[in-house]
């Protein structure tokens, strides 16, 4: 083989190499700047959860004391859970950038019934049951969406590992809030 050939071949190798270590080189500089990114984002995700789930199992305790005719504690609760329903709205519309499209239609679902239980109790005096049943539902499937997106099974090593693959979160996102009202039912029978 001629010098200028050989020259030519380890030039070529040369050039090869430096842009493959280029292009692995610009992969990891773009995936490193990425994780920071992906731990805002899982942080803020965690915040917003966690807000979320707390208003939701307030307006559940103030939607719960308005669905009892009798009780004396109905104004109190009925100023109380228009404030919290107004926080919740303005979480909900804040997780909308946040949260997986999936769990922020039902918050979008949830946000409609709660409004809808506080119309009820202002034309009727009270929340009827199917409505309170269909608000605990909701609730209930919003609450394990939480729990699939942030990861609270995964990261728990005490937890039994329920929800681990994207076919199960999909199978839960997309089960009907009849479902937990039956289950819902069948408990509070029990009760009865």
């Amino acid at each position: 083989m001629e010098q200028t050939t050989v020259t030519l071949i380890v030039g070529l190798a040369g050039i090869a190499s430096t842009l493959v270590v280029s292009g692995m080189g610009l992969y990891y500089t773009a995936r490193s700047r990425a994780t920071p990114l992906r731990q805002t984002l899982f942080s803020k995700q965690i915040d917003a959860v966690v807000e979320i789930a707390h208003l939701q199992s307030r307006i559940r305790v103030f939607a719960t004391v308005l669905s009892f005719k009798e009780s004396p504690y109905l104004e109190e609760a009925r100023r109380d859970i228009g404030e919290h329903y107004r926080q919740f709205a303005v979480a909900q519309e804040k997780a909308a950038v946040l949260l997986p499209v999936e769990l922020w239609l039902e918050l979008k679902g949830l946000a409609d019934e709660m409004s809808g239980a506080i119309e009820e109790f202002d034309c009727q005096g009270t929340i009827g049951p199917v409505r309170i049943k269909t608000l605990v539902s909701r609730m209930t499937k919003v609450a394990l969406l939480c729990r699939v997106v942030i990861g609270s099974d995964e990261l728990s090593q005490q937890s039994i590992n329920l929800f681990s693959t994207q076919e199960k979160y999909v199978r839960l996102a997309n089960l009907e809030v009849a479902h937990f009202e039956e289950i819902h039912s069948r408990v509070n029978s029990k009760d009865a």
